[in-house]
Formats: C-alpha cells, structure tokens, sequence
C-alpha cells in the first residue's frame, strides 16, 4: 500500500484545520493549553481515520483503544501493521526534533509530524528533520514523510505543509528535499468564544 493509498496529504491538512477552527478558542503560544490543541488534533485524525475505516489508537476521551508507541496510529487488523503514524508538538524545537525519531522507527506508508516551532526557531525545523533522516539507515522505499508546521498566532495561522518520499530501501539518502504539499499554506482563523463556552478535551 502506498502513503497515497491511505489519505491525501492535503485532504489529511484540511481535516486538521476544520478541527481547529471548530474546537480551539485562541492559540496555546497565548498559554491556553497545549492540551486543548493536542485534543483538536487527535479529534481530527480520529474522525478522518474512523471515515476511512481505520481502527484508530489515540487518547482523547473517546472510548476505544489507546495510544500504542506514538500519538496517534491508524491501525489496520486486516494486515497486522498501522497505515499511518502521526507525532504531535509544541514545545521547543529540540523536543519536536526528538519526537520525529519516533516516526522513523515505526514502518508504515504514512508519517506525520505535527508541530509549532516558535517564530525564531522555524528556519531550524526542516534542516533538523533532514539531519535525521539523513542518518537513519533503514528506509523503506515508498514511505512518506509529512510535515505540518502550524505557524499560528493569537487570530490563527497559515500552516506550511511538506512531503518527502523515500525513494530506495536501506538507504542513507545524501539528496532529502522535502516538496510544498498542494494548496499549502493552509488557512485557518481561531475566534475568541465566551468563557462559559466549551472546548472538547479541556
């Protein structure tokens, strides 16, 4: 199965956007909760992973099986392996960096990286994510590598998204470039609601 197989790369964005716009009320850099953010995400992928029929592992307070290795698995019991694996976060660049080595490890079609370096460190992330991958030895060919920098502010945010697929097996590869996903930067607006409002997740 290839990544395309298992979700469009833009489709994927689109849906994490529309979470976000509907379930977070200001942006966690304004020091709401990082939690929160984290939920709409998980919601996201739950609800586009549910659509496509994949047994989704995650916790965000719905019921049904847990996290297993990373934030968020598309599993399918069909072939005993995950169709997709996503890592989220929003802390310094250093932990994202460190968290996207979890998605090299896993083998499966799709990975996704999730994130928000702050402002002055974005320039850091896509060289830091190529460094990695430059030194992991067991690619497999036709995995795909996706990353979604949120880039958000207090009103919302214009998400840059990119996409690298290995092209050989057991490979160090010399020449990484990760390519802009169609229809990137994605859009998205955060609107302030009521205090008494309710986020999911909270």
């Amino acid at each position: 199965m290839s990544a395309t197989d298992v979700v469009r790369p833009g489709e994927l964005v689109e849906s994490i956007v529309r979470c976000i716009e509907e379930r977070i009320s200001a942006y966690p850099h304004r020091r709401t909760s990082n939690t929160k953010w984290t939920s709409a995400v998980k919601c996201a992928l739950r609800e586009l992973g549910s659509a496509r029929g994949e047994q989704v592992r995650c916790t965000d307070g719905t019921a049904g099986p847990n996290e297993f290795l990373v934030d968020v698995m598309w599993y399918n019991p069909d072939t005993h392996r995950p169709d997709a694996v996503f890592e989220s976060e929003w802390k310094s660049i250093d932990e994202i960096l460190y968290d996207f080595q979890k998605l090299l490890y896993l083998k499966c079609p799709l990975k996704v990286l999730i994130c928000d370096p702050a402002p002055a460190h974005r320039p850091r992330l896509i060289p830091g994510l190529i460094e990695l991958l430059k030194r992991y030895p067991d690619h497999v060919a036709g995995e795909q590598y996706v990353v979604i920098n949120v880039k958000g502010s207090s009103f919302g945010g214009e998400a840059d998204c990119y996409t690298w697929e290995v092209p050989r097996s057991a490979a160090n590869p010399a020449d990484i470039r990760f390519s802009m996903i169609e229809g990137s930067p994605f859009t998205y607006t955060l609107r302030e609601r009521p205090a008494s409002a309710s986020v999911a997740g909270g």
